[in-house]
């Protein structure tokens, strides 16, 4: 078994501390009695709980298994990167622009929700996987452009194209081609 890369042991710490933050940290916080705060579960919609929850988990399996995985047509590292960008991305619209409160079916209150300490670490986890997936991808010596290129040739080969049968080649002569042309000698000084 080979050693983790510093790319992919910063993406699975980042996905472990992304999960755990989502449980166990209070991400929004509003002056109600008897309620301390919202996590990451109960302040977002279900989307974006979707997508942090698989950016955790890629970024815990880059952590576990590294990127080198010869089936697959596209890298771990460029997934995880991705994921990781994604979600930073969204926690940093949720960190501006809080969600709405949850109503449960009552009517709608207006509340201010208050920034806690999950958000911030959320989003810090949430930058520590997109920075480790892009560091693995790094030492892997994979780029955005050449995972685009793999998948692009991938689509392209499961296509209808890939039945065309490729053109003959052309006819041999019996005559070889002709010699390319020399280079007159340098002129002397």
């Amino acid at each position: 078994m080979r050693e983790l890369s510093p790319g992919e042991q910063l993406a699975g710490f980042g996905g472990l501390a992304l999960l755990l933050v989502m449980f166990l940290f209070a991400w929004y916080s509003f002056d109600i009695p008897g309620i301390s705060g919202l996590d990451a579960f109960d302040a977002f919609d279900d989307w974006l709980n979707i997508v942090l929850v698989f950016t955790a988990f890629s970024g815990m399996c880059l952590g576990l298994f590294g990127s080198g995985v010869a089936r697959v047509s596209i890298s771990l590292s460029v997934v995880t990167a991705v994921l990781g960008a994604i979600s930073a991305v969204l926690l940093l619209i949720y960190l501006i622009s809080p969600p709405g409160v949850p109503t449960l079916g009552e009517a709608a209150v207006e509340v201010s929700l208050g920034r806690e300490p999950g958000i911030w670490l959320g989003l810090a986890s949430a930058i520590a996987v997109a920075v480790g997936g892009y560091m693995a991808m790094q030492e892997e010596g994979v780029s955005f452009g050449d995972a685009a290129d793999r998948l692009s040739s991938r689509g392209s080969e499961a296509g209808p194209s890939q039945a065309q049968t490729p053109p003959s080649p052309p006819p041999s002569s019996s005559t070889p081609p002709p010699p390319p042309p020399s280079s007159p000698p340098p002129p002397s000084s």
